[in-house]
């Protein structure tokens, strides 16, 4: 990430998809091969899990390489970018497990899909921030 604004724009952009992922999840049965069967937990659950305490430590690892890139001087450039790849790769790991999940567990509903959506948009957003960018330089005239 390269500025606040950013952060907390992909912040909620990746809340939202996961609130959507849970809601398109609830009331998931234990069993569906068996509805009787109410022993356990569903696999879609686990997984809601598994993002949501990903998610935390991926926001807390790209909090931190925010605020280590503040604190690098500008003349290691590369050390910033390296810092930004670092701090960035597991919210795309998570969201990539996201979208997975999606994938398995609610493409069948609308608001899945909307979640799965967020996930992508999340994903993509981090790889264009990633990408160098080049200054147009004015021409002397």
């Amino acid at each position: 990430m390269h500025t606040w604004k950013r952060f907390l724009i992909l912040f909620v952009v990746s809340l939202l998809a996961l609130v959507l992922f849970v809601c398109s999840i609830a009331g998931t049965p234990e069993n569906p091969n068996d509805l009787s069967d109410t022993s356990g937990v569903p696999a879609a659950y686990m997984f809601a899990t598994f993002i949501m305490a990903f998610g935390v430590f991926s926001w807390g690892v790209s909090l931190v390489g925010l605020l280590v890139r503040r604190l690098v001087s500008d003349e290691r450039a590369n050390f910033k970018k390296f810092i930004i790849f670092i701090s960035s790769l597991p919210l795309f790991l998570t969201s990539a497990f996201g979208a997975f999940s999606v994938a398995v567990f609610s493409y069948d509903s609308i608001i899945g899909l909307l979640g799965g959506i967020l996930f992508f948009s999340v994903m993509a957003c981090l790889c264009l921030t990633s990408l160098p960018v080049s200054k147009i330089k004015r021409a002397q005239v």
